[in-house]
C-alpha cells in the first residue's frame, strides 16, 4: 500500500465526513463538499516477503587442526627405587623421564598414534605406531640413561643425589668436589652411572604394564 496514497484517503474520508455532519445540521455549503467530488484514489494492497537489514553472520564449522599441542601428562611412568631414592619427582642427576604422549601431527597419527617428545622440534620427535607404545615408552627410559651417563658426575653425585642416596654419612657430602683426586672421581663417577642404570631398569619394569585407553583419536585429552 502506497504511503502517500493512505495520507491522501485518509483526508478524503475526513472531509466526507466534515460534509455529512454539516449537511445534517442544515449547513452544507458547496466549498465544504467539493472536496469529496474528486475521484477518490484507488488503494491497492501487495503482499511479499519480509525484509531485514540485519545480516545474521556466517557460521562456519571448525576446522581439524593439524598440530595439536601434545597433552603434557606423561603416558609413560618414571622408575623407583625407596632404596636408591629417586623416583617421580626426583630423577637421578635431576634429568626427567621425556614424555610419551599423543602424536601431534595429523598427517601421521592414524598410522602412528604415540610420539616420544626428546626434541624442541617435534617434528623431528620420533612416531610409534598403534602397538608400540611400550617401545615409545622403552625409548623414553634409554633416553633419560644416556642423559643420565652423559651428566657431570660430580656435579650430578653432589647436588642432586649425594642428599637423598643415604651416603652423606660417610663423609661424602663434605667433601668439596675440587679437592678430590682422580682415583675419586672415578669413583663417583661409577657409583653415578651404576645408579643411572638401576633407574633405567625400574623404568623398564614401571611401563611393562601400561595404559594403552589413550590417544584413541587426534587430539584426546
Amino acid at each position: 500500500m502506497n504511503t502517500a496514497g493512505c495520507y491522501d484517503f485518509a483526508a478524503r474520508c475526513a472531509a466526507i465526513n466534515t460534509c455529512c455532519t454539516s449537511c445534517v445540521k442544515g449547513k452544507c455549503s458547496k466549498n465544504t463538499c467539493d472536496t469529496i467530488r474528486k475521484e477518490l484514489p484507488t488503494v491497492t494492497t501487495s503482499y511479499g516477503p519480509c525484509t531485514s537489514t540485519a545480516t545474521r553472520p556466517t557460521v562456519n564449522p571448525t576446522p581439524t587442526p593439524t598440530v595439536c599441542p601434545p597433552n603434557p601428562k606423561n603416558i609413560c611412568v618414571d622408575g623407583s627405587s625407596w632404596l636408591h631414592k629417586f623416583g617421580k619427582g626426583n630423577p637421578v642427576c635431576g634429568i626427567p623421564l621425556p614424555i610419551v604422549s599423543c602424536n601431534d601431527d595429523l598427517s601421521s597419527f592414524s598410522q602412528s598414534p604415540y610420539k616420544l617428545y626428546d626434541n624442541s622440534d617435534t617434528k623431528k620427535c620420533p612416531i610409534f605406531n598403534k602397538g608400540g607404545l611400550n617401545n615409545a615408552c622403552q625409548a623414553a627410559c634409554k633416553y633419560q640413561l644416556d642423559q643420565c651417563k652423559s651428566a657431570n658426575s660430580l656435579t650430578c653425585f653432589f647436588q642432586k643425589f649425594n642428599r637423598r642416596s643415604g651416603l652423606s654419612g660417610h663423609g661424602v657430602r663434605q667433601t668439596p668436589a675440587e679437592h678430590l683426586n682422580s682415583h675419586d672421581k672415578r669413583t663417583f663417577g661409577l657409583i653415578k652411572d651404576l645408579i643411572c642404570k638401576k633407574q633405567y631398569a625400574a623404568c623398564l619394569e614401571a611401563n611393562a604394564q601400561i595404559d594403552t585407553s589413550r590417544c584413541k583419536t587426534y587430539c584426546q585429552k
